[in-house]
C-alpha cells in the first residue's frame, strides 16, 4: 500500500504541474501576453496567476478516478457520477465566486445557488433521464452535506487543496496565514492546534477533522496519502498528527 500512495503523490505531482504549462496559441494570437519557452515551474506560476475553480475541480476529478482505480471507490460510487460531480463540483462559483472554507459564514449560505446551478449544467449538458439525474443530484447533496457516498467526494475536495499547498511548499512557495490581513476565529483555533501557521497545516488540520468519523475506506486512503506528500516534502510527518 506504502508505494501505491508514493506511486500517487509522484504522479499527481506531474500532472498538477499542467497548470504552469500554458498553451502557446493564444499568446501567439495576440489573446494573451508572451511567456519564456522554459520548463514549467509551479511554484513561480502560483506566484503569477494563482489557481483557478477549472484546474482545482480538475485535480479533484484525477484523484476521483486514481481512488476508483487504486482503492475501489467504485463499489460504493458509480463512477460517472462520481467524476461529473468531482469534475463540476465548483461550478456555481461562476455565480458567487469562490468562498474560502475557513469560518466565514458566508461560505454555508452558498450551497442552494450552487446546487441550482450544478443542476442547470446537468441539464444542459446531459439531458438526463430522470432516474439518472436523480442520482446525481442526490450524490451532489450528499457532497454538500459530508455524507453518504458524497463523503468521498468531499474527502477528495479537501485534500487535493492540501496536496497542491504541499506541491507548492517543496518548490518553494510556502502558504503561511500569517499573510493573511484578517484571520478568522476557525484559522486562530486551527493554529493554535497545529503549533503551525503554515497553510497546508492549517488545511489539512481542518480536512482531517472534518473526516475523522468517515468511514475507513474513505478515511484510510486519504490519510496514507496525505501522509507520504508531508514526508515526501517536509521528510517528516504533520508534528500535530497524533493528536487528530
Amino acid at each position: 500500500m506504502k508505494n501505491s500512495y508514493i506511486d500517487i503523490w509522484k504522479a499527481y505531482q506531474t500532472f498538477a504541474t499542467t497548470a504552469a504549462v500554458l498553451r502557446k496559441g493564444y499568446e501567439q494570437s495576440g489573446m494573451t501576453k508572451m511567456t519564456e519557452d522554459t520548463v514549467p515551474n509551479i511554484a513561480d506560476s502560483f506566484r503569477w496567476r494563482g489557481e483557478s475553480d477549472l484546474e482545482h475541480q480538475a485535480k479533484v476529478a484525477w484523484l476521483a478516478l486514481v481512488f476508483f482505480w487504486k482503492f475501489g471507490f467504485h463499489w460504493h460510487i458509480g463512477i460517472w457520477s462520481l467524476i461529473v460531480v468531482a469534475l463540476c463540483h465548483d461550478v456555481g462559483e461562476v455565480e458567487i465566486g469562490d468562498i474560502p472554507d475557513d469560518g466565514n459564514p458566508l461560505h454555508d449560505t452558498k450551497d442552494q445557488i450552487e446546487r441550482n446551478m450544478f443542476e442547470k449544467m446537468v441539464d444542459r449538458a446531459f439531458r438526463s433521464k430522470i432516474r439518472r439525474k436523480h442520482k446525481l443530484m442526490k450524490l451532489f447533496d450528499d457532497f454538500q452535506h459530508r455524507k453518504n457516498r458524497g463523503a468521498a467526494i468531499f474527502a477528495l475536495d479537501k485534500l487535493e487543496a492540501v496536496l497542491m499547498q504541499l506541491l507548492c511548499e517543496k518548490h518553494g512557495n510556502v502558504g503561511d496565514l500569517e499573510k493573511k490581513e484578517n484571520c478568522t476565529e476557525q484559522d486562530k483555533r486551527l493554529m493554535e492546534f497545529t503549533g503551525s501557521s503554515k497553510t497546508a497545516d492549517i488545511w489539512a488540520a481542518h480536512m482531517c477533522l472534518h473526516i475523522k468519523g468517515f468511514p475507513s475506506w474513505i478515511k484510510i486512503p486519504v490519510l496514507g496519502l496525505l501522509d507520504t506528500a508531508v514526508r515526501d516534502v517536509r521528510g517528516t510527518p504533520f508534528s500535530w498528527w497524533k493528536e487528530i
